[in-house]
Formats: C-alpha cells, structure tokens, sequence
C-alpha cells in the first residue's frame, strides 16, 4: 500500500497525468516570440527550423509573420498603434523573447521596443547571433539574459533555462459536487475589538 501511494506522490511531482491506469508525461509547450523584419527572413526561418527540427522540443510562435501583417503606416499613426497593441498581447503571453542580434541596427526602433515590452512584462530575452556575426549591439548584450549562437542545442537549452515558469499545482481529484464560497471559509484579518475606559 505505501508502495502505492509513494508512486503516485512521485508521478504527480513528475507532472504525469494519469488516467485509469494510463501514464504519460505532458511536455511543456513553449510560447515563444522570435523578434524579427521581413527583410532578415531568413535568418528567422533558420531558427524557427531548427526549433521545429527538435523532435522533444514543443513550441508555439507567437511572432507576427508576413502572412499576419499589420502594416504600419506612415501616415496613419492609428496603424502603428494597432501594430504596438498586438506586439504589446503577444509579447506579454510569450514564455520567452528571442532576438535575432544581426537585425538590430538595421530596425532598432521596433526591436528596442519589443526588448522594452519583454522588460514590461517580465519575459526573458534570449539573443542569437546569426552565422557568421562576431559583433552584438550592446543593447541586445545588456538586455539579454543569455547570448547564444545559432545551434540548436544552445537556442533550446536557454529558452528552456530562462523561459517564464509554469505554475504548477498539485495533483487534486476533480470535486464530487461543485464548491459553495462561504463567507466562513474566507478568512478574514479582523481588527481587535476596542476597548473603551
């Protein structure tokens, strides 16, 4: 019986997700939001293929791709407002930030403003260079956690390093009825009762 019980102590800090005698790990899926211009293509698609080349290695993109353009324009300051609200949501939900260094000087207003939102909302900065670039904009040096070259090994091991954690909570069997909220199971801090003398 202890035996047992120690078993599933262990499987549910391992984060295994059992079902009538069924085992399997959920391996976490990170979200991720790979700073880039159009014009460096192909230095993200480099490293977005060697995320998706990682067979144990699950991720969701949460950049903005030339198929979702939000073309800022010039004229229409509306437009790049709409572009800084949705860099804004997607940058707030991603685990990690990651930032191609070889695109910074090219289109330093939007790249400093996506490392701005990530330092905003606390998500991690992740800088790789690209093949062949000895030379890193201090900005991405002194913002990033973590400077990294384009191997696939060292992209995974930082976002994995310094990714938001996941908030994990214990495993608890579903309620049998649905919870009433008392106002008695609220615990309140009540201030002594005053003496008058």
């Amino acid at each position: 019986m202890g035996l047992v019980i120690n078993a599933r102590i262990a499987a549910a800090r391992a984060g295994v997700v059992r079902r009538r005698h069924q085992v399997s790990f959920t391996p976490r899926e990170y979200r991720l939001f790979i700073s880039h211009a159009w014009t460096y293509d192909d230095d993200y698609h480099r490293v977005v293929n060697r995320l998706n080349d990682a067979g144990d290695f699950r991720w969701r993109d949460l950049s903005i791709t030339r198929q979702q353009a939000i073309s800022p324009d010039l004229i229409l300051p509306l437009s790049n407002k709409r572009l800084f609200r949705e860099l804004e949501s997607r940058i707030q939900e991603a685990d990690c930030l990651v930032v191609i260094a070889g695109m910074y000087d090219k289109h330093r207003e939007w790249v400093q403003t996506e490392m701005d939102l990530a330092r905003e909302y606390a998500t991690p900065i992740i800088g790789v260079t690209p093949w062949g670039q000895e030379r890193i904009p201090i900005e991405v040096q002194r913002t990033a956690r973590e400077i990294v070259g384009c191997t696939t090994n060292s992209i995974i091991a930082a976002i994995k390093r310094y990714s938001k954690p996941v908030l994990r909570l214990p495993f608890l069997p579903p309620p049998s009825r649905p919870l009433a909220l008392r106002s008695a199971s609220i615990p309140f801090i009540t201030p002594p009762p005053r003496v008058r003398g």
